[in-house]
């Protein structure tokens, strides 16, 4: 039995902050994802942290952008027609 859970994406810098704040609405993200837990050292963290706060991405969406290059989708052959 899978527990499917819901979770909420962060307001972009366009949503208007006190609005989210009073309401707490957040869309929803339907995409299912897997958590991972690795250990890594702690000033790489940092580092990885500080870049994420410099370019307003947040830690989880350059990760999973930097993994999905390392793991690129296999290329699916192409079948002939005769």
């Amino acid at each position: 039995m899978n527990k499917q859970v819901s979770i909420p994406v962060k307001p972009s810098r366009e949503t208007n902050r006190g609005d989210w704040v009073d309401t707490r609405k957040l869309p929803i993200v339907e995409k299912r994802t897997k958590r991972v837990t690795l250990d890594i050292d702690l000033e790489l963290h940092r580092r990885i942290r500080l870049r994420c706060f410099e370019e307003d991405v947040t830690m989880t969406d350059r990760l999973n952008e930097i993994i999905a290059e390392h793991f690129p989708e296999p290329v699916k052959p192409e079948t002939a027609d005769n």
